[in-house]
């Protein structure tokens, strides 16, 4: 047992710092010299139609339809995420809609688990499901002849899962093998002496106190050993709707024949309601917040983020958001990568009402970096 501890110890990832802040500066597109760092295509605008519109639609029950056509492209991928994450968990089933994921491919009304395997894979197309803090995505990606096999396989697979009574510890089994085995009592203990690994989640509880986006997205040992058939099923029938799901179409379709097919593996599912969405957090102490994470690690690299909290998806103000980390990211990469040669690759994204930037590099070169230019 010893010796499994130190090997995860000395495996454990990346040494690495963040400072993120409550509130931070306007960023702006305009340098001191009243020259502009947007890129030239935002700049000069888009002077014909988009090559490749996006297409929306929504059926009498409320599931969203996105269709992004691309008639050059020999195939159709074919996603359908639902508004199921760790964000919608708590303490007490902290993991469920991971554990959910896993259980939709083991069964359903019509197909056993092999039967699931093997109905894309067979036709040359490729299958997979994933979850985050606040989605979850199943996807099939096939010859756009077989666009109807892809709908059709991914509304049993979705919503007709049964949950298979002698699949459901099997598959808790697979989930402990997934997070490395029972080790969360050791993970949290490095935590709190100060040798996690987790950037990502310690950036997150400093910018949303108390917040389930704190929650990890593959859940905790005590949370993973309660759960049972009937609470798996609870959570998959009041987030497991076509009013809280979107199909996302793209490849060699037209938008037209989505809808259509749409309506026939899709439409006669019954609408059950949203459920509730997560509360706002609070906002933090006034920061600037420094968040240190001193995991074991096999290079000399150190990663800095440096971020603030900002708005939600659905504020008016998240698209210039995202075009701002786009010029903040151009500038960066010039200066950091190709400049000076510190990191191989940096960068902004924005998500979870937070827009931050990423880069890896040997510590003294982070000192520098840290330093405004």
């Amino acid at each position: 047992m010893k010796q499994v501890a130190l090997l995860f110890l000395f495996l454990l990832p990346l040494l690495a710092t963040a400072k993120v802040a409550a509130q931070g500066p306007v960023l702006s597109p305009h340098r001191s010299d009243g020259s502009t760092s947007l890129p030239r295509r935002l700049v000069e605008g888009s002077k014909g139609s988009e090559p490749f519109p996006l297409h929306r639609h929504t059926l009498p029950n409320g599931l969203r339809v996105w269709c992004q056509p691309r008639p050059d492209s020999e195939s159709v991928a074919a996603l359908l995420v639902t508004r199921a994450g760790s964000r919608y968990e708590d303490l007490s089933n902290n993991g469920v809609s991971h554990y959910v994921e896993h259980m939709l491919f083991t069964g359903t009304e019509r197909w056993t688990e092999e039967e699931i395997k093997e109905i894309i894979r067979r036709r040359g197309g490729d299958w997979n499901g994933w979850t985050s803090e606040e989605r979850t995505t199943y996807f099939a990606h096939v010859s756009a002849q077989d666009f109807d096999i892809a709908l059709d396989w991914l509304a049993e697979v979705v919503f007709r899962a049964t949950f298979p009574v002698d699949k459901v510890d099997k598959e808790r089994e697979v989930i402990f093998q997934e997070r490395w085995g029972r080790y969360g009592w050791l993970i949290n203990t490095l935590d709190a002496l100060g040798f996690g690994y987790e950037l990502d989640r310690d950036v997150r509880r400093a910018l949303f106190p108390g917040s389930t986006l704190g929650l990890r997205v593959v859940g905790e040992d005590a949370s993973l050993e309660s759960l049972d058939r009937a609470g798996l099923l609870d959570y998959y029938q009041r987030h497991y709707t076509p009013d809280n799901a979107v199909l996302i179409v793209v490849g060699n379709v037209t938008p037209g024949q989505v809808t259509e097919r749409a309506e026939v593996y899709l439409g006669n599912l019954e609408r059950n309601g949203r459920p509730s969405p997560p509360g706002t957090p609070p906002l933090p102490a006034e920061g600037p917040h420094e968040v240190v994470v001193r995991g074991p690690m096999l290079t000399n690299q150190v990663q800095l983020r440096v971020g603030a909290r900002t708005v939600g998806r659905t504020h008016a103000d998240r698209w210039a958001l995202e075009v701002l980390a786009e010029i903040l990211g151009e500038d960066l990469r010039e200066e950091i990568r190709y400049r000076r040669g510190w990191c191989m690759a940096c960068g902004p994204t924005t998500s979870f009402s937070m827009t931050r930037v990423t880069l890896s590099s040997p510590p003294p070169r982070i000192g520098a970096t840290k330093r405004p230019s």
